[in-house]
């Protein structure tokens, strides 16, 4: 197994910490490669993602850290995008950046209720209940075959 960890959020989306914190960690635990992975502007409204006004800034955090860490560790500008057809995708224009060396796919959002609000299915028990109820009548086996 290799000592790395290419899906670390940091203080620009939903991590706790500057994105140098974590390399610090990651020289200390002996890694040789530490991929950041911030969840990536999103179309909707929310607490955890990246602004679309502060992508640019994040890229470039962390081709600087990137250069000033070279000698001690391998690091990667990676995003999590969002799946949702026909709105959001690893595809978008938005993410074809030289400086970014990866992408992550990810699917929080299943279907949306009535109002057309989005029904995430990683928030809190209540909102997936609550989705679950509204939208597929209870049925988890429903809920699953969409979401997958």
């Amino acid at each position: 197994m290799i000592p790395a960890n290419f899906h670390t959020h940091t203080n620009f989306s939903d991590g706790s910490h500057h994105p140098e914190i974590y390399i610090e960690r990651a020289i200390a635990q002996q890694l040789i490669a530490l991929g950041f992975s911030d969840h990536a502007p999103f179309p909707y409204k929310n607490s955890w993602s990246i602004e679309d006004q502060t992508l640019d800034d994040y890229i470039l955090e962390i081709k600087q850290l990137k250069k000033l860490y070279q000698v001690e560790l391998q690091i990667y500008c990676g995003i999590e995008v969002e799946y949702i057809p026909n709105l959001v995708s690893v595809n978008d224009p938005l993410f074809e950046n030289p400086n970014i060396d990866y992408t992550i796919g990810s699917i929080h959002y299943v279907d949306h209720f009535e109002d057309g609000t989005p029904w995430s299915i990683d928030g809190t028990e209540a909102i997936f209940k609550r989705g679950l109820q509204k939208i597929f009548k209870g049925d988890i086996r429903a809920a699953v075959y969409r979401y997958f």
